[in-house]
């Protein structure tokens, strides 16, 4: 059985304002996506040890007074590729998405897993395990 793991600190003030790592997946911009350029975007490494986070986006002018309704947005990509850091799902355009077009600002959380056999090796010599 795994215990939990121990409380770490990162001693000070940690800089939450950019991606953090992606899941291994194949080469970058291996697969084509149209995308508008991101000048406040920097892509991140990759990096399965570090590569469960997550994106919390708020719409503009949002003030934590306000009760937003928060949208949970899991990625899609084949369990192969992708991740909370690609532009078609990026979290600020969604939430300036729903102030702007819709209307209905919405925080959102764009969560990031392992990919590939980091997250859901398949094998038949595996079957023991499902019980």
């Amino acid at each position: 059985m795994v215990s939990r793991w121990d409380l770490f600190s990162q001693g000070g003030v940690l800089d939450c304002t950019r991606c953090g790592p992606l899941p291994h997946q194949g080469p970058r911009y291996f697969y084509s996506v149209p995308a508008y350029p991101r000048s406040w975007f920097v892509a991140p490494e990759q990096s399965e040890a570090d590569c469960l986070n997550l994106t919390i986006s708020l719409p503009p002018n949002t003030t934590a007074k306000e009760n937003l309704p928060v949208m949970v947005f899991v990625h899609g990509g084949a369990n192969a590729y992708s991740g909370n850091a690609a532009q078609m799902y990026d979290g600020l355009i969604m939430a300036t998405n729903s102030l702007l077009k819709w209307k209905e600002p919405t925080i959102i959380v764009v969560l990031n897993y392992s990919l590939t056999c980091f997250g859901s090796l398949a094998s038949s010599n595996l079957k023991s395990y499902r019980g």
